[in-house]
């Protein structure tokens, strides 16, 4: 995959989630981030990270009260807590990228009564992701590897995760 492509994809993937978490709480999803088609991978990922989202609910508060969630946020400050609480040390997990989408999805929404602020949000993560995670990813299965770490311990199949989609 070209970095170009590479990029694509995580913009999709980032827009994907952050589309599913706003519509999902009722607010308008600005159209510079909706997705028109959706996989079956996307899928897989809006459940999951969902579920983290809701497991961590209170990690996830904790970690987004370290930032001062106003429209001067900076990528500066989204990937210093990102680093410092979801990957200490430099440590990724499958757990912890997951976690990563989950906390975006919270940041989203509470900038989500403005779409400009919800579009920096898809191009921090999606900044993120390329620079400091995509090889770790690759070189563990890809996203569909990490999300199969994620839910190996649980009851959910596959084919359970397709049904419900991103938009």
């Amino acid at each position: 995959m070209s970095c170009t492509d590479e990029s694509d994809y995580w913009s999709d993937m980032c827009s994907c989630y952050i589309s599913f978490r706003l519509k999902l709480a009722g607010y308008h999803v600005p159209l510079s981030v909706q997705t028109n088609k959706v996989s079956c991978l996307e899928n897989r990922l809006c459940i999951v990270g969902f579920k983290y989202e809701n497991n961590y609910d209170e990690m996830m508060e904790q970690i987004l009260s370290k930032l001062n969630v106003s429209p001067c946020l900076e990528f500066s400050d989204y990937s210093h807590i990102c680093e410092k609480y979801l990957f200490p040390k430099g440590s990724v997990t499958a757990d912890s990228i997951i976690r990563l989408f989950a906390l975006s999805g919270l940041l989203a929404m509470k900038l989500g009564y403005d779409a400009i602020h919800v579009e920096k949000v898809v191009d921090w993560m999606t900044v993120f992701i390329d620079s400091k995670l995509s090889n770790w990813i690759e070189q563990n299965g890809g996203l569909s590897g990490i999300i199969d770490l994620c839910v190996s311990d649980e009851s959910h199949t596959s084919a359970e995760l397709c049904n419900c989609a991103c938009v």
